[in-house]
């Protein structure tokens, strides 16, 4: 079941950079190089199940299956 406007954020020690899920739950953030935590949220749910720390981005990068189940 997808999530529309969901909040997922990517978090380092000096910045959040966020976005919402579209309609089909999925999502896209723009990222600097470096390392992130990656959690997910929304009203009326739990926090999601997984909290991804220490995901690398390079430059060029296109990560992909970076998923979260709400409850």
């Amino acid at each position: 079941m997808s999530i529309p406007n969901a909040l997922v954020e990517a978090i380092t020690q000096n910045d959040t950079t966020s976005t919402v899920t579209d309609s089909t739950g999925a999502y896209k953030l723009i990222l600097l190089e470096g390392a992130y935590d990656l959690t997910a949220s929304a009203e009326g749910y739990t926090s999601a199940d997984t909290t991804y720390t220490g995901v690398e981005v390079n430059a060029g990068a296109n990560l992909a299956g970076y998923n979260f189940i709400l409850q």
